[in-house]
Order: structure tokens, then C-alpha cells, then sequence
């Protein structure tokens, strides 16, 4: 009876880490939105790209989202200005869903969200998660 429980509680609380991150993405418009989640399957953190290079990369894998590098440029724009405004809060830390190093560097940062929020995943068990969230982003909630 109690692994049933406790089965039962982790799910519980998977379900609540997704749908705060899914509801976190759906606060941004869909076009940034859309930018930010392909902006996470091209370079997550710890990977990141120059503006120039992402928005190349942008415009070879998207291409019907981003006809043009100068398109996928504006696009990294409009989602680093919108994602430095919005942060999802954890354990006091404020956390974006893309990322600025060293001035240049832009990468996607819901791997390290997911970390936090879950400490005890492994890198592999973080990787399915972020999988199934990035599926789910455009969804309804249920």
C-alpha cells in the first residue's frame, strides 16, 4: 500500500513540476514562444551560440518559421527581450527560459529550471522530462 502512495505522490508531483513549466512557456506569446522552444532544442544549456551562429542554425532547421537568418535574428530578439522580463521563481532564485553569458552567448536554460525543480533526476531523467514538456508547450492543458 505504501508504494502505491508514494507512486501515486511522485506523479502527483511530475504533474505539477510540467504544468508549471508548460504554464510558465504559454505566458509568452506563441511566436516567442515557439523561438524559445527551439532555441532550447538547438543549444540547452550548458550549449550556446552566438546570436549570429543560433540564428543561422535557426533558419537551417526552421526554415518555414525563419526565412531568412535576418527573420530567425529578430525572432532571437523579440525572445531574449520578453524571456529577461519573465522569470519563474525557485527556491528564491530567479530563473529565465533563455540565457545570456558572457554578453554574447545565448542558450536555452529549462534543463537547469528542471534541475532545480527536480535535484534528485538524473541528467538522462531530465533530458525525457524536458522532451515531453517541449511536446506539450502548444497543448491545452487537459
Amino acid at each position: 500500500m505504501r508504494e502505491v502512495i508514494d507512486r501515486e505522490a511522485a506523479r502527483a508531483l511530475e504533474r505539477r513540476h510540467r504544468d508549471i513549466v508548460i504554464g510558465f512557456y504559454k505566458q509568452f506569446p506563441e511566436s516567442a514562444r515557439e523561438t524559445l522552444k527551439h532555441i532550447q532544442e538547438l543549444v540547452p544549456y550548458p550549449l550556446s551560440a552566438t546570436k549570429a551562429a543560433l540564428a543561422r542554425k535557426l533558419h537551417e532547421r526552421y526554415q518555414q518559421d525563419y526565412p531568412t537568418p535576418k527573420a530567425a535574428d529578430k525572432a532571437i530578439t523579440i525572445a531574449w527581450a520578453l524571456s529577461r522580463e519573465r522569470a519563474l521563481m525557485i527556491n528564491g532564485t530567479p530563473m529565465t527560459l533563455m540565457t545570456l553569458r558572457r554578453q554574447k552567448m545565448y542558450s536555452g536554460n529549462l534543463r537547469p529550471i528542471l534541475k532545480q525543480l527536480r535535484p534528485d533526476r538524473s541528467s538522462h531523467e531530465i533530458e525525457t522530462v524536458e522532451k515531453r514538456i517541449l511536446s506539450k508547450i502548444f497543448d491545452t492543458f487537459e
